[in-house]
C-alpha cells in the first residue's frame, strides 16, 4: 500500500475495485429483508427486541 501511495498518491487509498463474490440475494429479496429490518421484531410477533443477520434471514424465509 505504501508503494502504491508513493506511486499514485491519494488515489491509491480509494481503489476502484470491489472485492468478494457475486451477491447471493436478488434485489427483491434484499428489499424484503430491508423492510423487515425497519420493523421492531416484537411488532411482528417475535420474542426479541433487536434483529441480527441470522434472525432476519429466518424471518424472511417464514
Amino acid at each position: 500500500m505504501i508503494h502504491d501511495f508513493n506511486t499514485h498518491g491519494f488515489g491509491a487509498l480509494d481503489p476502484k475495485w470491489s472485492g468478494g463474490g457475486p451477491s447471493k440475494t436478488d434485489p427483491k429479496t434484499r428489499e424484503r429483508i430491508c423492510q423487515i429490518a425497519r420493523c421492531c421484531p416484537r411488532d411482528l410477533g417475535w420474542p426479541f427486541s433487536t434483529w441480527s443477520l441470522s434472525k432476519l434471514w429466518v424471518r424472511h424465509r417464514a
